[in-house]
């Protein structure tokens, strides 16, 4: 998925459209993904209607309304992630965070960034792996085009 929307012409069309657009970044990969007439290794290939309400991997999110907290402050009701937040989000299963902003309380942003660049040294220096067992249980993971 990554080589695609990097290398490939349609998808560096579809981004530059996309930059005009209210959430270019909120679009581009999802989009991506969930065609399956594009026929991207590792792209979704099942019926979105069967998605069950299972968690997403793609970001650790806290949503206003729902039973996690916000240590940081709501935006538009979502979670802009504050210091008090960086335990949750690194024990997410999420691979990505949304939503820090460099102007308020940066150094969440900075600590995460320490604590994965850290993490990551220590799984490269012990030759550690990553246990994916929850991630290929997923039926998104599942469904997906393998070329």
């Amino acid at each position: 998925m990554a080589d695609y929307a990097v290398h490939n012409a349609k998808a560096q069309d579809f981004y530059m459209w996309l930059r005009e657009t209210s959430f270019p970044d909120e679009s581009f990969f999802s989009s991506l993904n969930y065609n399956p007439n594009l026929r991207i290794n590792g792209s979704f290939i099942g019926k979105i209607e069967d998605l069950p309400s299972e968690r997403f991997i793609a970001r650790y999110k806290v949503w206003r309304g729902f039973q996690q907290p916000c240590g940081g402050k709501y935006e538009r009701d979502i979670c802009v992630l504050g210091v008090a937040d960086l335990w949750r989000a690194y024990h997410d299963v999420g691979l990505f965070v949304n939503k820090l902003h460099l102007n308020y309380q940066y150094l969440a942003l900075d600590c995460l960034e320490e604590v994965m660049h850290e993490k990551t040294l220590r799984q490269f220096n012990d030759n550690t792996t990553i246990d994916t067992n929850f991630y290929k249980q997923l039926y998104f993971v599942q469904h997906k085009i393998i070329l």
